[in-house]
């Protein structure tokens, strides 16, 4: 959390950004980790509504990104579940925030 909010410091306009877990094969963090990370997410403010995508590919993935999903409070976050980086550029370049079905 600390390094993502340092990373979003840097600019003057809040970025869209995609989060992709396909690669994590075990994950060292269970729902109070990412119950915690959620709660320090919505209580951040950003200069417009930012994407956030998460890209996973097996149940164990989608099912953290389920969890931080349900968990995210932040109106100025619009989290999305998807399966390929390409998915979410397509979301990131919709002005409507559909993702492509």
């Amino acid at each position: 959390a600390w390094a993502a909010e340092m990373a979003e410091a840097s600019h003057s306009v809040s970025l869209d950004r995609i989060t992709d877990l396909t690669a994590v094969d075990r994950f060292e963090v269970g729902f109070r980790e990412i119950y915690y990370f959620a709660l320090r997410r919505s209580a951040q403010r950003f200069s417009r509504v930012v994407k956030s995508a998460i890209v996973v590919q097996d149940p164990v993935q989608l099912g953290i990104a389920r969890v931080y999903e349900t968990l995210n409070e932040n109106p100025q976050i619009q989290v999305r579940i998807l399966q390929s980086v390409a998915e979410a550029m397509e979301w990131f370049a919709d002005p409507k925030g559909e993702p492509n079905e």
